[in-house]
């Protein structure tokens, strides 16, 4: 059984010897009450842990799970997992279970052989990662977008979220404007932006030209333009865009949202208004305060008072801590 996580109460799983019927009530139920579970977090990664390093026999005898999933199917109480992945957003585990009558015959191997196989299967999935992160660039260049800086997200028509480059991993984990329920389902933290998605995902065909939509960040008034486009195995290859995932959609729908601009870092992170930072920004450029308000067609006087008002905001008393600050937000 090789499975993949983002909480406690939802898993994809590729697995073979079980039956249909024991893993669809894995999936529907038994997974999430599964004791080996809390278990999982204090586990060495790339290490093989038996069930009774995890969780002694004699205490999971007492659950619903042995009772109900592990004793029907022969007890198989036995076995040893291995955490391949483990970070915010995935859990990625190797288990295999083992009936107790050949648990003495048949664990100490499995568990060699997990050790064995654990590192090249780890190297393989975020090889995996990478390839597929690239074969996504070129078809969005291929497109006519710019992936470069980009939060990119591959979804399934009911949102699914089945791969995000590092860009979009970073949005998702910061929650400002894109958020996912426990089905690794995307939406938009915005309500009309999250409207105006919905509508444009109904709306993508194969082929057709992007679809441009507003996504907000409440609280903030920052937003960017994003597209969205559907795109079939011609253009994005489906191997390996979804690890666990063993039939290939018809197509797959790709959320590409910008890089926010320098200024609008600003906005967001220190909470100056547009003409603060631009100020700011040609500031930390090296310009003088004539020369900003010779480019901006406005008095030098008016300058040095949105210098004042970033120094304040900003909480910092000279321009050198000010232009080190914006060093640190924008590379």
């Amino acid at each position: 059984m090789f499975f993949d996580t983002v909480n406690p109460d939802v898993q994809d799983c590729f697995q073979t010897g079980y039956s249909p019927d024991k893993m669809a009530s894995f999936m529907a139920h038994y997974g999430a009450i599964n004791p080996w579970r809390a278990h999982f977090a204090h586990m060495e990664p790339l290490k093989a842990w038996s069930s009774e390093q995890l969780l002694p026999h004699r205490d999971l005898v007492k659950t619903e799970f042995h009772a109900d999933w592990l004793r029907p199917q022969g007890d198989i109480s036995a076995g040893a997992g291995m955490i391949l992945q483990r970070d915010a957003r995935r859990l990625l585990i190797l288990g295999g279970h083992i009936r107790m009558k050949d648990q003495d015959r048949l664990e100490a191997p499995w568990m060699m052989l997990a050790n064995m196989l654990g590192p090249a299967l780890r190297h393989a999935v975020e090889l995996n990662h990478i390839l597929s992160g690239l074969r996504l660039e070129n078809a969005l260049l291929a497109q006519g977008l710019t992936p470069t800086g980009a939060a990119i997200l591959v979804l399934s028509d009911d949102r699914r979220i089945l791969f995000a480059n590092a860009m979009g991993e970073r949005d998702l984990a910061r929650g400002e404007a894109l958020g996912g329920d426990l089905w690794r389902r995307l939406h938009l933290r915005d309500a009309l932006s999250d409207r105006a998605f919905e509508a444009g995902l109904r709306r993508c065909r194969p082929n057709a030209p992007p679809i441009a939509l507003r996504v907000a960040e409440p609280g903030t008034g920052a937003s960017r333009i994003a597209h969205l486009l559907r795109v079939g195995p011609e253009v994005l290859p489906f191997a390996g865009i979804d690890t666990l995932r063993r039939t290939a959609p018809d197509s797959v729908v790709v959320l590409v949202i910008p890089a926010a601009s320098a200024a609008e870092t600003l906005m967001r992170y220190l909470g100056l208004t547009l003409a603060e930072s631009e100020v700011a920004l040609a500031l930390h450029s090296g310009q003088t305060p004539t020369e900003i308000a010779a480019a901006r067609g406005v008095s030098v006087h008016t300058v040095r008072s949105q210098t004042k008002a970033v120094l304040g905001k900003c909480a910092v008393r000279r321009q050198s801590e000010l232009v080190a600050l914006i060093g640190r937000l924008v590379r």
